[in-house]
Protein backbone atom coordinates (compact mmCIF):
# COMPACT_ATOMS: atom_id res chain seq x y z
CA UNK A 1 0.00 0.00 0.00
CA UNK A 2 1.44 3.52 -0.48
CA UNK A 3 1.36 3.79 3.33
CA UNK A 4 3.64 1.13 3.58
CA UNK A 5 5.73 2.56 0.43
CA UNK A 6 6.02 6.15 2.33
CA UNK A 7 6.77 4.63 5.96
CA UNK A 8 9.58 7.48 6.81
CA UNK A 9 13.06 5.86 8.05
CA UNK A 10 12.48 2.80 5.55
CA UNK A 11 15.37 4.50 3.30
CA UNK A 12 19.08 3.41 4.71
CA UNK A 13 20.34 6.90 3.29
CA UNK A 14 17.75 8.01 5.51
CA UNK A 15 18.80 6.32 9.04
CA UNK A 16 22.32 7.06 8.20
CA UNK A 17 21.17 10.94 8.13
CA UNK A 18 19.44 10.54 11.43
CA UNK A 19 23.09 9.66 13.28
CA UNK A 20 24.36 13.07 11.51
CA UNK A 21 21.86 15.19 12.47
CA UNK A 22 21.16 13.92 15.89
CA UNK A 23 25.48 14.56 16.91
CA UNK A 24 25.23 17.86 15.22
CA UNK A 25 21.57 19.17 16.18
CA UNK A 26 20.75 17.13 19.26
CA UNK A 27 20.59 19.97 21.60
CA UNK A 28 18.89 22.29 19.36
CA UNK A 29 16.33 19.85 18.49
CA UNK A 30 16.14 19.55 22.64
CA UNK A 31 14.99 23.36 23.11
CA UNK A 32 12.72 23.41 20.05
CA UNK A 33 10.83 20.47 21.62
CA UNK A 34 11.04 21.62 25.07
CA UNK A 35 9.28 24.97 24.41
CA UNK A 36 6.64 22.83 22.20
CA UNK A 37 8.00 24.07 18.64
CA UNK A 38 7.02 28.03 19.80
CA UNK A 39 10.22 28.95 19.22
CA UNK A 40 9.60 28.02 15.63
CA UNK A 41 6.25 29.81 15.60
CA UNK A 42 8.02 33.02 16.18
CA UNK A 43 11.31 32.76 14.55
CA UNK A 44 9.41 31.75 11.38
CA UNK A 45 7.12 35.05 11.57
CA UNK A 46 10.42 37.10 12.13
CA UNK A 47 12.32 35.82 9.10
CA UNK A 48 12.03 34.21 5.92
CA UNK A 49 10.61 30.56 6.77
CA UNK A 50 10.44 28.87 2.98
CA UNK A 51 14.25 27.61 3.52
CA UNK A 52 13.74 27.52 7.72
CA UNK A 53 10.21 25.10 6.30
CA UNK A 54 12.23 22.52 4.47
CA UNK A 55 15.29 22.25 6.46
CA UNK A 56 13.13 22.13 9.86
CA UNK A 57 11.07 19.04 7.77
CA UNK A 58 14.03 17.21 6.69
CA UNK A 59 15.62 17.47 10.60
CA UNK A 60 12.29 16.24 12.51
CA UNK A 61 11.95 13.63 9.77
CA UNK A 62 15.64 12.41 10.14
CA UNK A 63 15.08 12.59 13.80
CA UNK A 64 11.98 10.79 14.36
CA UNK A 65 9.41 13.26 15.69
CA UNK A 66 8.04 14.37 12.75
CA UNK A 67 4.57 13.49 13.68
CA UNK A 68 5.16 15.08 16.81
CA UNK A 69 5.57 18.55 15.06
CA UNK A 70 3.08 18.03 12.11
CA UNK A 71 0.52 17.55 15.01
CA UNK A 72 1.55 20.36 16.36
CA UNK A 73 1.10 22.64 13.57
CA UNK A 74 -2.32 20.97 12.79
CA UNK A 75 -3.80 21.42 15.94
CA UNK A 76 -2.33 25.82 16.35
CA UNK A 77 -4.31 25.65 12.81
CA UNK A 78 -7.27 24.32 14.19
CA UNK A 79 -8.27 26.37 16.87
CA UNK A 80 -6.23 29.62 15.59
CA UNK A 81 -8.81 29.20 12.48
CA UNK A 82 -12.37 31.41 12.60
CA UNK A 83 -13.90 29.30 10.41
CA UNK A 84 -13.46 26.14 8.73
CA UNK A 85 -13.72 27.49 5.33
CA UNK A 86 -10.14 29.06 5.88
CA UNK A 87 -9.35 25.91 7.74
CA UNK A 88 -5.37 25.55 5.98
CA UNK A 89 -5.85 27.69 3.30
CA UNK A 90 -3.98 30.28 3.79
CA UNK A 91 -0.09 30.67 3.14
CA UNK A 92 0.86 30.57 6.53
CA UNK A 93 3.10 28.64 8.52
CA UNK A 94 1.33 25.08 9.37
CA UNK A 95 0.47 25.16 5.85
CA UNK A 96 4.37 25.86 4.31
CA UNK A 97 4.97 22.60 6.87
CA UNK A 98 2.59 20.47 5.18
CA UNK A 99 3.22 21.10 2.02
CA UNK A 100 6.91 20.80 2.65
CA UNK A 101 6.29 17.02 4.07
CA UNK A 102 4.26 16.22 1.09
CA UNK A 103 6.74 17.31 -1.32
CA UNK A 104 9.44 15.57 1.23
CA UNK A 105 8.28 12.17 1.20
CA UNK A 106 6.36 12.03 -2.17
CA UNK A 107 9.23 13.04 -3.87
CA UNK A 108 11.08 9.93 -2.90
CA UNK A 109 8.12 7.79 -3.54
CA UNK A 110 7.65 9.48 -6.88
CA UNK A 111 11.11 8.57 -7.90
CA UNK A 112 11.19 4.93 -6.56
CA UNK A 113 8.03 4.06 -8.00
CA UNK A 114 7.88 5.86 -12.10
CA UNK A 115 11.55 5.69 -12.47
CA UNK A 116 12.03 2.10 -13.28
CA UNK A 117 8.62 2.54 -15.82
CA UNK A 118 10.86 5.31 -17.59
CA UNK A 119 13.86 3.77 -17.51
Amino acid sequence: SLAEDVELGKDTSIKKERKGIGERYGDLIELLQASNFSLIDVCAELSESDKMVKELIRVFDAEGIISKFLKHQITKEVTETVGESTLFRSNNLAAQFLSAFAHHVGSEYLINSIKPLID
